[in-house]
């Protein structure tokens, strides 16, 4: 049996270390390993057990070596151990007791190997796919049951227009016979107060000679010609009250699932705590900042673990994935995602002060002019397709905003500007734009506080305002290849969020504990790295993002 060659101390505590962290380096005994893996910071680090030699040192007693082994404890003992803690014990050649320890353990480490882990990781990869069927069937059935009271709110929608236009003729052809009847009677009336007034003026101020020979006695309408008012039958509306249930059937049935009914629901156990608890490995590479920046505001990531970042002064600094700045680039464009990689790693930005889109060739080291923004418009973020090498770039004036997407020549092919069924403005300022895999084009708008996304036609798709009852200031947005929405919130300060490619809440992804303060950029790179760019004293880190574990999750 070996043993540890030299006493090593935990790095937490005075006790002997048993293992080391590849990750950071520090040596752990069994209880500090424990609590390094609960740290949310460190609960993805890789551990192994301390370099073992052939000296056989008894823990107990160090100037000793094993010289048998105690069959009764099943245990190596030396001189000391026999006559202090085996008194009476039968004790046994420490190499047939080894090789049958030997035995033991490699038999354990075949059924690990072949049988438990095999089986446990096959059980594993059902489940998270019944997580992702869960997950998808629910959203179907939202989505019918959408559907079907769209459906159901427009046959109310026509069978109000209907009795509305009904009540309308109605009231015109009563209104008409109506005012027909009041013209009549009002000139009636005008007659007999004609006649009236001129009786009593005469009746007043004539003699009585005067008055025989101009008073007209005669009335001009008699009382049987004055029409009494026609009995008026007006429209009677009787309401019927519609029983809930009966509203039911029309939406359809729900089946219950039995297995839904097996764990009692929480009130803590909302869909968002839910999804939140779900393992997502993310584990931090590094944590840098490099020097000719004052922080991380916008992230481009390019080919070969390379990344432009910019702070909102227009210097940007191109850095590998260990912090080293191999480029440094300035523009006069002031803002937020004004740069963006394209599929041949170039980089193309907005040059705000010739109001014009730019192709930086870095290997070429030099600039070229692509194409001109109209005049009445002024750019404000860029995102180059890796699908067709469309650019999109997002605009504002002072009344409304767009998105508008060119040819890499420059010819304009579409502009998403509005919601086609509704008319409203889809955006206020779109600062931040990404493409998803199937063609989703995503924008964060700061000043509508909400994350709109188009599918690839420019058809309006959803709105995502961050959760209820909190602040959403959203700012740097990226997606990884399977179409989960990441985007900044600046609002929390130290917190991403995670969509699926519907708009519908995963998770926060990464958290105070991971170094998170005030995240501003983000992008994934080609090598499945998640670049984060933010205020703070490393104010550019690098995760490995684990997308075949996303695959499994939310495909």
């Amino acid at each position: 049996m070996a043993l540890i060659a030299e006493k090593i101390d935990c790095g937490k505590c005075a006790k002997p270390a048993e293992c080391v962290c590849k990750t950071c380096g520090e040596n752990f005994c069994e209880k500090c390993k424990r609590q390094h893996l609960k740290s949310k910071s460190t609960k993805n680090h890789q551990l192994s057990p301390l370099a073992f030699s052939d000296r056989d040192e008894c823990v107990l007693h160090t100037t000793h070596t094993y010289d048998m082994c105690c069959k009764d404890c099943d245990v190596p003992v030396c001189v000391k151990c026999v006559t202090e803690n085996h008194v009476g014990h039968v004790f046994v050649e420490k190499e047939m007791l080894y090789q049958q320890k030997k035995d033991t353990v490699l038999s354990i480490i075949s059924t690990l190997k072949n049988k438990l882990v095999p089986k446990c990781k096959d059980t594993h990869n059902q489940v998270l796919e019944n997580i992702t069927n869960c997950k998808q069937v629910m959203a179907n059935i939202r989505g019918r049951i959408r559907d079907t009271a769209q459906e159901i709110k427009s046959l109310v929608d026509a069978v109000l227009e209907k009795n509305m236009a009904t009540l309308e003729r109605m009231e015109i052809s009563l209104l008409q016979k109506l005012l027909s009847e009041e013209s009549t009677i009002s000139d009636q009336l005008t007659l007999l107060t004609d006649k009236l007034d001129d009786l009593e003026y005469r009746y007043q101020n004539c003699t009585p000679a005067q008055l025989m020979l101009t008073a007209d006695t005669k009335l001009p309408l008699k009382e049987e010609n004055i029409p009494y008012p026609k009995q008026l039958t007006l429209p009677e509306y009787h309401s019927k009250s519609i029983p809930e249930d009966k509203i039911s059937r029309l939406f359809g049935e729900i089946i219950e699932s039995p297995d839904a009914m097996e764990v009692p629901i929480t009130p803590v156990h909302d869909l968002g705590n839910l999804y939140n608890n779900m393992t997502f490995p993310v584990q931090k590479v590094i944590g840098f900042a490099p020097s000719d920046i004052q922080y991380g505001r916008h992230i481009s990531c390019m080919r070969n673990s390379c990344a432009w970042v910019s702070d909102r002064l227009s210097n940007m600094t191109l850095v590998n994935i260990q912090g080293t700045t191999l480029d440094t680039f300035s523009i006069k464009s002031k803002g937020d995602g004004y740069h963006c990689a394209t599929m041949t790693n170039n980089l193309l930005y907005i040059d705000k002060a010739m109001k014009r889109i730019s192709k930086l060739l870095p290997k070429e080291k030099k600039v070229e002019s692509l194409f001109s923004i109209p005049k009445t418009w002024a750019a404000i973020s860029i995102h180059s397709s890796w699908i067709n090498e469309d650019i999109l770039i997002g605009m504002h004036n002072k009344q409304e905003a767009k998105i508008v997407r060119f040819e890499s020549t420059g010819k304009e092919l579409e502009t998403i500007q509005r919601n086609s069924k509704t008319g409203e403005d889809l955006y206020c300022y779109p600062h931040y734009i990404t493409e998803g895999p199937t063609g989703d084009v995503c924008a964060s708008d700061f000043e509508k506080f909400s994350v709109i996304t188009v599918n690839r036609k420019g058809e309006y798709k959803f709105t995502y305002k961050g959760p209820k009852k909190a602040q959403f200031f959203p700012h740097g947005i990226c997606t990884d290849k399977v179409g989960n929405i990441l985007v900044c919130d600046n609002q929390c300060k130290y917190r991403i969020h995670m969509l699926d490619p519907d708009g519908v809440f995963l998770r926060f992804l990464l958290s105070k504990d991971d170094g998170i303060l005030e995240p501003l950029g983000l992008c994934i790179d080609d090598c499945n790295n998640l670049w984060l760019g933010q205020r703070g004293k490393e104010f550019v880190s690098v995760f490995k993002y684990n997308t075949h574990v996303n695959e499994n999750l939310y495909m």
